[in-house]
């Protein structure tokens, strides 16, 4: 199977441990910023010029993570680093949201919800590691890739 994902896509380049190690902890601040972010926006305390663009409503579904994932699997250097930055996104994306949740807005979450988004951050890196392939060549990569466009689309 890894012979056949080889033949569409390969590793571009070796990145430094360093350099790995900070790309993997920017991502995991920028899902902890964007949790908060989301959590922020739920309480609905948006400035009323802001207001227009519905971001509440815009973030609060599934989509939009998905995409920011789909682009941190797609343009990692390897299929090992696309799982391990998808992993840590969402791992951030849910730290900040429930950490903001009951620091700061005074309740607990709902587990089943939380239950939703942890199933969903232990699958991603497996998932991550498929998409990393989607920007390979072949006819088949172009399938795959715009099926999943087309149903990341109708979930917006």
């Amino acid at each position: 199977m890894l012979k056949i994902l080889n033949k569409t896509r390969k590793v571009s380049g070796k990145m430094s441990v360093p350099k790995q190690i900070m790309t993997t902890f920017f991502a995991l601040l920028f899902g902890g910023g964007m949790g908060i972010v989301a959590k922020f926006l739920d309480l609905n305390r948006l400035p009323s010029f802001l207001d227009w663009l519905d971001l509440s409503n815009f973030l609060g579904r599934t989509a939009p993570w998905i995409f920011i994932a789909v682009c941190l699997a797609v343009f990692s250097k390897s299929p090992l680093k696309a799982g391990i930055n998808v992993f840590a996104f969402f791992v951030g994306m849910l730290i900040g949201y429930y950490v903001w949740t009951s620091v700061f807005a005074g309740f607990y979450p709902d587990i089943p919800y939380l239950m939703r988004w942890l199933i969903l951050a232990v699958v991603s890196p497996f998932l991550a590691f498929l998409i990393w392939y989607a920007r390979g060549r072949g006819a088949c990569n172009r399938n795959f890739f715009r099926t999943h466009s087309n149903i990341l689309l109708l979930c917006i």
